[in-house]
């Protein structure tokens, strides 16, 4: 069955290969994510290094058509960056503001508009971020791990 991954820009940073690696899955990257992108390209280092390198992967898959309608991944999957869902709500205690609730407010419409039937493809989604190290959560391993974006029906 095809699932839609939501990635985090953390993925990006610890893997610019990742999307690379959902096989025949749908990938949507917030433009959230890209803005995070940008704003670390300039930084010193591998966070600096791997985000230039992500940008380029993208840059190469954009020249092969709109990033906004999908394109497809060498692995086979689709790709996609995902501009809508600003008017989502999230509980008060998340702030717009937040990169990472603004990424959240993607993984809710998407499941909500796959409930209402408004966007074809797959209803089954997962929320991927790197999972840290649990015996020293300031570094992390670079697995990543998958969060089931559930759906009521």
């Amino acid at each position: 069955m095809i699932k839609t991954y939501v990635v985090d820009t953390n993925v990006l940073i610890q893997a610019p290969y990742a999307l690379n690696c959902f096989e025949d899955n749908q990938v949507v990257i917030p433009v959230v994510v890209l803005e995070e992108l940008d704003n670390l390209k300039k930084a010193e280092g591998e966070r600096g290094n791997n985000a230039r390198r992500a940008i380029r992967l993208l840059e190469q898959l954009r020249v092969s058509g709109d990033l906004l309608e999908g394109v497809r991944l060498p692995g086979g999957g689709m790709l996609r960056i995902e501009k809508n869902f600003v008017d989502v709500k999230l509980p008060r205690d998340l702030p717009d503001e937040k990169a990472d609730n603004r990424i959240l407010k993607v993984c809710k419409g998407l499941a909500e508009s796959c409930r209402d039937g408004n966007r074809g493809g797959p209803c089954r989604g997962y929320y991927v971020f790197p999972q840290a190290d649990t015996k020293s959560s300031a570094f992390y391993k670079g697995a990543m791990k998958a969060y089931r974006i559930s759906r009521t029906r």
